[in-house]
């Protein structure tokens, strides 16, 4: 189903379908996981570390020969299957414990960082001096988590607080337990502010509906007029001259408009 039409398709699966990762997953088991430990026994000559979460694979190599070579090879075997890696998110870079002393060696600058499961990963040190892995949430990432929130509280900004906050609470909740690691404490200071900015502009925003209601309200009672329910509605959830400033009379004005 794609924008409201069906497709029938012999090839591929479904974007965003449930059985996409599972087929996936299945599929690669046999094109990437046997073979890679085949090729890690017969054919490289230092240490190869493979992780892969559905179609996301980061491996780590002793020598550069190593992944040069895996990497000819896996495109070949890619290719076999009708399959070819992307060419913006494969990369070969150097990164680990002696990777900045040898970078600095040659007179290049800091070791490259890469993109893995939400984390920036970063070639850094310790307090000691000592190499440390450090890992930080993506920028982009949490900038489209936090513009997400903002949508939601905007459409539950009707919604009681209390059931707001508790729904707030569980999505903060939620996005600290997968990011709150080792060494992305700013990242989470950074959220924590950006969400309760969003939060408090809501509150702010609700409690100025609520008092232009009541100004609204009082106008109405002075000039001895009774607003209709929709035409009162329809004022306090656009509020334009509200928010644009134009005064207690334009409230009035625009109030014995609706009352007719």
């Amino acid at each position: 189903m794609e924008k409201g039409e069906r497709k029938n398709t012999e090839i591929g699966t479904p974007q965003g379908s449930v059985a996409s990762p599972l087929l996936a997953n299945i599929y690669l088991h046999y094109l990437f996981d046997l073979w890679v430990d085949v090729w890690r026994k017969k054919c490289a000559r230092g240490e190869v570390i493979v992780v892969r979460y559905a179609d996301d694979n980061v491996l780590g190599f002793q020598h550069r020969a190593d992944a040069d070579r895996f990497l000819e090879d896996f495109r070949e075997r890619a290719r076999k299957f009708g399959l070819e890696l992307h060419p913006d998110k494969t990369r070969r870079i150097e990164f680990g414990r002696f990777a900045e002393q040898d970078r600095k060696r040659r007179g290049e600058g800091k070791p490259e960082t890469f993109d893995f499961l939400g984390f920036t990963h970063i070639s850094g040190k310790d307090r000691n001096g000592s190499f440390a892995l450090k890992r930080q949430t993506i920028s982009k990432r949490m900038r489209v988590r936090l513009l997400e929130i903002k949508q939601q509280l905007r459409r539950r900004m009707h919604d009681p607080v209390a059931q707001t906050g508790a729904w707030l609470r569980s999505v903060v909740q939620g996005y600290f337990n997968y990011h709150a690691v080792p060494g992305n404490i700013d990242s989470m200071s950074i959220f924590r502010y950006r969400v309760t900015r969003l939060w408090r502009s809501v509150l702010n925003y609700g409690f100025c509906i609520y008092a232009a209601a009541k100004g609204v309200k009082t106008a109405l009672a002075r000039v001895g007029t009774q607003p209709t329910a929709t035409g009162l509605n329809d004022l306090l959830e656009t509020s334009t001259e509200f928010e644009s400033r134009l005064g207690y009379d334009a409230y009035v004005e625009r109030a014995r408009r609706y009352s007719r």
